[in-house]
């Protein structure tokens, strides 16, 4: 992909424009490009090196707006579930779906729990994760935010957390797309 490829051939000037917005204690910005990037981060192998930036910016929460902070979570608990921290995502996941309980909102809120579900799917909780991954769809579509719905991790993990026919080790119908 060409757009993969520009980024890589600016990766060191990316990198740079992060660590510049933090040296000038500008998390948000730094966010914002790091928002931005993530697939690039992600698809090009450099997921360390963006979590070890997420850390610099939640740990600079103060000065984000409180939204921003509890996005900046979700993101960090992504990257440590890409690097295999799923232990330090659980806990990024949970202060993100507390405050965005505090700040009332509700698409935070479906986000967070949706990771917490997905969590779950990858410690084989199934019963733990159909919960939360239901419950994180019902706030997207109360807010008719179908593209939300429909990219949520809820979404994604309704087939992992269908239940399993044990005999040929498919997953039981009805738990598809529709």
């Amino acid at each position: 992909m060409a757009w993969l490829d520009r980024l890589e051939a600016e990766h060191d000037n990316l990198g740079a424009a992060i660590s510049w917005f933090l040296d000038q204690d500008r998390p948000g910005p730094a966010l914002q490009l790091s928002g931005m990037t993530w697939q690039y981060w992600w698809l090009r192998g450099h997921t360390e090196e963006s979590a070890r930036y997420g850390e610099v910016i939640v740990a600079s929460g103060e000065k984000l707006r409180a939204g921003q902070l509890g996005y900046a979570q979700v993101g960090l608990g992504v990257l440590f579930i890409l690097s295999g921290g799923e232990a330090r995502a659980q806990v990024l996941f949970e202060q993100a779906l507390a405050l965005f309980g505090r700040l009332g909102d509700k698409r935070g809120i479906a986000i967070a729990t949706g990771y917490l579900g997905h969590l779950a799917v990858l410690r084989g909780d199934d019963e733990k994760a159909s919960k939360l991954l239901t419950e994180s769809l019902a706030s997207p579509r109360d807010l008719d935010d179908l593209p939300l719905a429909e990219n949520t991790p809820a979404d994604s993990g309704r087939l992992a957390v269908a239940p399993l026919d044990r005999s040929t080790g498919r997953r039981l119908p009805g738990y598809a797309r529709h």
